[in-house]
């Protein structure tokens, strides 16, 4: 990129312009905060040179029609070559107009006429502030613009509006506190604040005068009918404008009578440091806010942040209740809630304006948005003005105003705008608290921090809000530190993004990643079914630690390809290590018919650890994952607890089949199962096994006789296997035991009789449930 002047335009050049064009905007604010129709203006105007609520409401609709002038900004940049001479020339003049008012208000301290004064401050307004810097205005966006990447466009907006707010806080603060201190002198304190305005809002065109203008940033154009005319060409565009422009005709109807109703002793009667106070309030929450909005813009999308900013006006249900004995704490309510939500609306439909506008006609665009949100805009004041006149009521204009605003904000969500997330997902995002810790951990993540810090600030993304912390999260996956490394990977899975599964599936794929076991780990957090071919594919081209997590995370991606690579994979020459991770992967699937590939692993290993892992694959495979874990895993005293339950859930579990076969299932609770448990608590596992073995086969023998079959003469496995994959896995699982028990080299301990008993439970909870049917059956 290089400017006007063949100058190369460097990321530091780009990074020093904005930086000054930050400070500029923080002194600009100074003179928007007072020139603009708001509080100061609007009070001064309506309680001292004494204007009606009509001509309040008209000169306010007026400056809003002068938006009509930005459509002046295509014809006057089709005939130069550059934006910023012209935009700098236009705009100190427009800046002036704060001149013109500190001149009327001491012509009026000086005993001068105040109508006059009102005259001179309408009429330097409307032809200087509003014609001639809307005539240039529409160019400053699309010169800035082009030197702010977009994907931090609205975060560096959000700071150049913190920036400007702050200002406002201590000039708004100073103004309401000098207007209450020396109110005899009221004339000549607007004359000091206009000046001030006055110097500060031509210095921050001043400012400007150091930032480059790229070189691509306008070319000159012959004014032409189509050029000019394609933004309303646009429907969506077009849409767009106009609704913008209906919600801040919905804001306008009560807006500006909101400050004088404060301040006026027939009304509420509050003193002016209170328009300060609410200033304060709003404008902090504001300064502390509005980067946040600025980062969600840019991760999440801008219109569902702009529907959420088109929450502040109800804010304004708060004016109804406001009386001279409570405003000391319904003003503050209000502050609170505009502060936080306004920056929404104000920042948002800005950078919305600039996502819809295309980079190679962006001016005729802007000058379009302006134009025809400032003339739909400009009725709203009129609708106030007359309502307030004929009413006298702000109540009832608060009302006709809140519902525009519901009207506004179902409508908006017809615009399209291209990538953004729901609006539901937006509001769940901002009322997660972690949201703001996330947020501000940012400068953290992608600062210049020690590595203990970051890892600990990755370890706190979290899994509903963590998208927001995407982009640096993922310049953390190549960090030199390993513990950082693998944190961000974690991190990553925890986000569970499309995005974040790409940048995973990317690392796993690559051979020079350092990171690979942990992002096949973290993809299987993220349940991402598109990275099993590449987790396959890991469980031959990687190293043990890669080939043991790809397989656990093949385990939490429920496919036929899964399972079938790692049922594959338990068959392999492997370590043991990683066939156990297969077989538990399996189970964790609850997959019946990998229960041979189990228990033949089951037998042949001797780490008494490995084996243990597979006992638990078993014990999920017949009830609730991770129960059974508890009976073989913590100190002593808590696997006696988990043993007490379960021979208890046993019991009470063949109690309740007693009703289907009293004699039978009795002889089992007053004889077979007491046995099973005595012997099982004196450590004789092999005898407390043939009692479980028995019972088990007994009931799966029951079982097939009320079902009309003959155990005698069939071939169980072989039938179970087909028809009912439950039985055959207590079948199964008995036998391989019973194996065991005759192997002169193996021998039976309390894990088999805890999976045999783990699995009765289970047994008995299914034939209760077949009681259950029956019984409804027969009512």
């Amino acid at each position: 990129m290089h400017d006007t002047a063949g100058k190369a335009i460097t990321s530091a050049r780009i990074e020093r312009s904005l930086k000054l064009s930050l400070i500029a905007g923080g002194m600009g604010a100074v003179w928007f905060i007072f020139c603009q129709p708001q509080q100061i203006l609007t009070v001064f105007i309506r309680n001292y040179l004494n204007a009606t609520d009509m001509q309040l409401g008209n000169f306010i609709a007026l400056l809003n029609l002068a938006g009509v002038f930005h459509l002046g900004a295509i014809v006057l940049y089709s005939y130069t070559k550059r934006i910023k001479c012209a935009w700098i020339i236009f705009s100190v003049i427009a800046r002036s107009s704060a001149f013109f008012i500190a001149a009327s208000a001491y012509y009026v301290y000086r005993g001068g006429s105040p109508q006059i004064a009102l005259w001179i401050i309408i009429g330097s307004s409307f032809f200087l502030s509003f014609i001639m810097g809307n005539l240039s205005g529409s160019g400053w966006w699309t010169w800035i613009t082009m030197l702010t990447p977009e994907k931090k466009r609205a975060a560096y907006f959000g700071k150049r509006s913190s920036l400007a707010q702050l200002v406002n806080i201590i000039f708004f603060f100073s103004a309401t506190w000098l207007l209450d201190h020396f109110n005899k002198d009221v004339f000549l304190i607007y004359t000091l604040i206009y000046l001030t305005a006055g110097i500060f809002g031509v210095a921050d065109i001043l400012l400007h005068l150091a930032v480059p203008e790229p070189k691509n940033t306008h070319k000159k154009i012959p004014f032409n009918f189509k050029q000019f005319s394609s933004p309303v060409r646009d429907k969506n565009f077009l849409r767009f404008a106009l609704i913008t422009g209906f919600s801040v005709f919905s804001i306008n109807i009560i807006s500006p009578f909101q400050a004088p109703f404060i301040t006026n002793d027939a009304t509420i009667g509050a003193p002016n440091i209170w328009l300060g106070i609410m200033f304060l309030i709003s404008q902090l929450t504001w300064v502390i806010l509005a980067p946040f909005w600025g980062i969600l813009m840019d991760r999440m999308g801008k219109k569902p942040v702009v529907l959420l900013g088109l929450l502040y006006p109800l804010s304004f249900i708060l004016y109804l209740l406001l009386t001279p004995l409570n405003y000391s704490f319904i003003l503050p309510l209000i502050s609170l809630w505009t502060g936080f939500f306004a920056p929404a609306f104000w920042e948002g439909i800005n950078q919305m304006m600039l996502l819809l506008t295309p980079e190679e006609n962006r001016t005729p665009y802007i000058a379009w948005f302006w134009a025809l949100m400032g003339m739909v805009a400009a009725t709203g004041p009129l609708i106030g003005g007359f309502l307030m006149s004929a009413t006298g009521s702000l109540g009832i204009t608060t009302v006709v105003a809140l519902c525009c605003l519901i009207l506004s904000f179902l409508i908006f969500s017809t615009i399209k705008t291209p990538r953004d997330r729901s609006f539901e997902h937006v509001v769940a995002m901002i009322t997660t608290p972690s949201t703001y810790r996330t947020f501000y951990q940012l400068p953290i993540l992608s600062g210049r921090q020690k590595a203990e810090k970051v890892h600990k600030a990755l370890r706190d993304v979290k899994h509903n809000t963590g998208e927001l912390a995407f982009e640096e999260v993922y310049s953390r996956l190549d960090d030199p530190d390993q513990n950082v490394r693998e944190e961000a990977v974690l991190a990553m899975g925890r986000i569970g993004t499309d995005e974040a599964g790409k940048a995973l599936i990317t690392h796993l794929d690559s051979i020079e990643s350092l990171v690979r076991p942990e992002a096949a780990k973290a993809l299987g957090l993220m349940g991402d079914s598109r990275a099993i071919p590449y987790l396959i594919d890991a469980l031959y081209n990687g190293d043990e630690e890669l080939q043991e997590e790809s397989a656990r995370a093949l385990g939490k991606l429920y496919s036929e390809d899964s399972v079938s690579a790692l049922r594959q994979l338990i068959r392999e020459d492997r370590s043991e290590r990683v066939k156990v991770t297969g077989a538990q992967s399996i189970a964790l699937q609850g997959r019946l018919d990998a229960l041979e590939e189990i228990i033949d692993l089951w037998e042949q290993t001797k780490n008494p650890v490995l084996q243990k892992q597979l006992s638990i694959s078993l014990g999920n495979l017949i009830g609730k994952p991770g129960e059974f874990y508890l009976c073989i895993t913590g100190t002593d005293e808590d696997k006696e607890k988990a043993m007490n339950q379960l021979f208890e859930d046993v019991h009470g579990g063949l109690k309740k089949m007693e009703i289907l076969d009293f004699g039978f299932i009795h002889h089992i609770l007053t004889n077979s199962l007491p046995s099973v448990e005595e012997l099982f608590y004196e450590k004789n596992f092999r005898e407390s096994f043939s009692y479980i073995f028995t019972i088990i086969l007994n009931l799966i023998s029951r079982r097939l006789e009320f079902s009309g079959i003959d155990p005698r003469k069939i071939d169980i496995p072989v039938l179970l296997k087909k028809q009912d994959s439950f039985l055959y896995l207590g079948f199964y699982l008995v036998h391989r035991f019973e194996h065991i028990k005759n192997k002169s080299d193996l021998s039976i301990t309390g894990t088999e009789i805890l999976l045999s008993l783990y699995y009765l439970k289970y047994y008995c909870k299914r034939e209760k449930a077949g009681i259950k049917v029956k019984r409804k059956k027969i009512v």
